[in-house]
């Protein structure tokens, strides 16, 4: 049988509420340095690369090599490995694979998570939320080594025009 592609599972991650995207490790070829893995969150989704911005995080779908929920890969295109939606032989669906390592402790269930006090709380990361988080991090990274040495000559400038 044919496989289901990253996209497929990418759509899955994102929009089935019993999924738990924080949980999620994307592995994905770098064509310089092998296989990377970054937290599914730190991505920008979307399939319009001309849209994203010089902060924004993203890959094209066919570099993604495998998923990760926690420790266990859920969706590996080398191995042909679906614990996503089945779609190989020895695959399974992900709601068993879920609550399987709900039942093994490997997985926390949201609702007997509890929040700490120091938590805000309603505070929903969104991509806009990441995007003033990482320029806040340029801002930071600024200050610490100051200004920028101009090699034309130019007076100091600030990098907020050039954004």
């Amino acid at each position: 049988p044919r496989m289901r592609p990253a996209q497929d599972v990418v759509n899955r991650i994102k929009h089935d509420p019993e999924v738990p995207v924080e949980a999620m490790i994307v592995g994905y070829e770098d064509r310089f340095i092998g296989v990377v893995e970054m937290p599914f969150t730190s991505f920008n989704w979307t399939d319009d690369y001309a849209a994203l911005g010089p902060l924004d995080v993203a890959i094209p779908k066919h570099r993604i090599v495998h998923f990760r929920c926690k420790d266990r890969v859920i969706w590996d295109r080398r191995q042909r490995l679906d614990h996503v939606f089945a779609s190989t032989v020895g695959g399974r669906h992900l709601h068993e694979v879920l609550a399987e390592m709900r039942l093994a402790g490997e997985l926390v269930v949201p609702e007997d998570a509890g929040k700490d006090d120091d938590e805000e709380e309603g505070k929903e990361e969104t991509c806009c939320t990441k995007r003033e988080d990482k320029k806040k991090m340029l801002d930071d990274e600024e200050e610490e080594f100051g200004e920028c040495d101009d090699p034309w000559g130019n007076d100091s400038h600030s990098h907020d025009e050039d954004m």
